[in-house]
């Protein structure tokens, strides 16, 4: 069985189960892949089946099959086994929309990481994103409870997303103490380590950003009450109506 294959296996099982992505996340990247790549991300879309101008209709939301489908795509089409993990180096607040707003106008990253935790199903709806302490460090888990498969793609994409943002909203440029994934290492432990500027562990019981409780104190950088009861408001509404 190839690749090709053994993905197709396990995408069928995804095949009618609620679970969803915001099709404005996936959005968000059209500009990111162009800089990135030399292969037109609008190819990519139309080799996975999707029109980008449903990408950019308001609620608009991609079933994990198709998702899961295009994050394989492309992979192949750009020769790049971790394109989730750098494109998600790119993520800003417009990558989630109502709840990027919501993160960063709140007070500190404790804050924003519980708001996270509270709207993360507008985003993608897999379940199983938890915070915690664990002695003198802090932990930010995805490890999904509603799917009985995410590639590791996804997960690169999502953990790349979380410090990436972590990092914008705060303007602190430092490292976690650690990040761990349950599936195999892909590609050179350099480039892992470049991107997040730590030890990158593999083949983990969790995938995981761990990073010193210290952190959670950290001002963000455009906190602003006012915007943030408008941004939590609005979010409590989505979800309310996308129950």
């Amino acid at each position: 069985m190839n690749h090709w294959q053994e993905w197709m296996q396990q995408l069928l099982g995804l095949i009618g189960l609620p679970a969803s992505l915001a099709g404005s996340y996936v959005n968000a990247f059209i500009p990111v892949a162009r800089q990135l790549y030399s292969v037109d991300p609008l190819a990519v879309l139309r080799a996975a089946d999707i029109a980008p101008e449903q990408l950019a209709q308001p609620g608009f939301r991609l079933s994990l099959y198709r998702t899961f489908r295009l994050l394989k795509i492309a992979e192949d089409m750009t020769g790049d086994p971790l394109v989730g993990l750098r494109l998600g180096q790119h993520v800003h607040p417009k990558s989630y929309e109502v709840l990027g707003y919501a993160l960063m106008s709140r007070g500190n990253l404790q804050q924003a990481i519980e708001q996270l935790i509270r709207f993360d199903a507008l985003i993608w709806d897999v379940g199983g994103t938890r915070f915690f302490r664990d002695g003198d460090n802090a932990v930010l888990e995805l490890n999904p409870l509603y799917v009985p498969w995410v590639p590791p793609q996804a997960f690169e994409l999502a953990i790349s997303g979380q410090v990436a943002f972590g990092r914008w909203i705060t303007g602190f440029d430092g490292a976690p103490r650690a990040v761990s994934f349950r599936h195999e290492r892909r590609a050179d432990l350099a480039v892992y380590e470049a991107v997040f500027g730590c030890d990158v562990q593999f083949n983990a019981p969790r995938n995981a950003v761990i990073f010193p409780q210290d952190y959670l104190q950290m001002p963000l950088r455009y906190a602003d009450p006012a915007l943030a009861q408008i941004m939590i408001g609005t979010g409590q509404r989505l979800m309310e109506n996308y129950r």
